[in-house]
């Protein structure tokens, strides 16, 4: 498992969609170290986002949920902090990343209240990912200067590429298992045969300590 790891790229491709999300926010930053996020949302995609986040080391993680004690425990699981919804507008300002995965049937974020974020954080980028169905956020944000938004259709196309390319690496890692069997098998072989080469031994030894 160790050499099919670190000799090929299998690991290296994100094929699911929180994964492709959190990786896409790597290639954006960089490193995610020090840096606040805001996630909307705390059912099973905002779970499994929040995991890949906090394992990135992230500075913060604020969790903004219609149900507030859903966002208190998917805060706590993670260290993170639980937000209400009527006070978006104070955590966009202060945070650096936004994914937005909620069952709303509207936007959560409208184009507006992004604006307004900027506004009090010159040269600061904001950096959006919408994995609602419907969407989260108003597609009128990817307009807006320094806001980069990305939508889950963004997402499945990055996480179909990488399944595909994860399956080319599939071959090499299936090289690499079956030599490693092969001398496991012979390192067995060697193992079964120890009692039998020891009696031996002693054999010949009582032999020739009578002579």
């Amino acid at each position: 498992a160790k050499r099919v790891r670190t000799q090929t790229g299998i690991g290296l491709h994100a094929v699911s969609i929180p994964y492709a999300a959190v990786e896409l926010a790597r290639k954006i930053f960089g490193d995610l170290t020090g840096l606040r996020v805001l996630l909307l949302g705390a059912g099973n995609m905002g779970e499994v986002t929040a995991q890949h986040l906090h394992k990135q080391r992230v500075r913060q993680i604020f969790v903004g949920n219609r149900s507030y004690d859903q966002a208190v425990n998917l805060a706590e699981r993670f260290g993170g902090v639980p937000v209400h919804f009527d006070g978006l507008d104070q955590q966009l300002g202060q945070c650096d990343i936004i994914i937005a995965s909620t069952a709303a049937p509207h936007f959560v974020i409208s184009s507006e209240q992004v604006r307004r974020a900027l506004h009090g954080r010159p040269m600061r980028s904001l950096f959006l990912i919408d994995l609602g169905v419907p969407r989260n956020i108003d597609p009128a944000v990817a307009a807006i200067e320094h806001a980069y938004l990305y939508n889950i259709d963004d997402l499945r196309v990055v996480a179909d590429a990488n399944a595909l390319a994860r399956q080319s690496e599939a071959s090499e890692a299936q090289q690499i298992i079956a030599t490693e069997v092969a001398a496991f098998r012979k390192r067995l072989r060697v193992q079964e045969a120890v009692p039998t080469i020891l009696e031996l031994q002693e054999r010949v030894e009582e032999i020739r300590a009578l002579e």
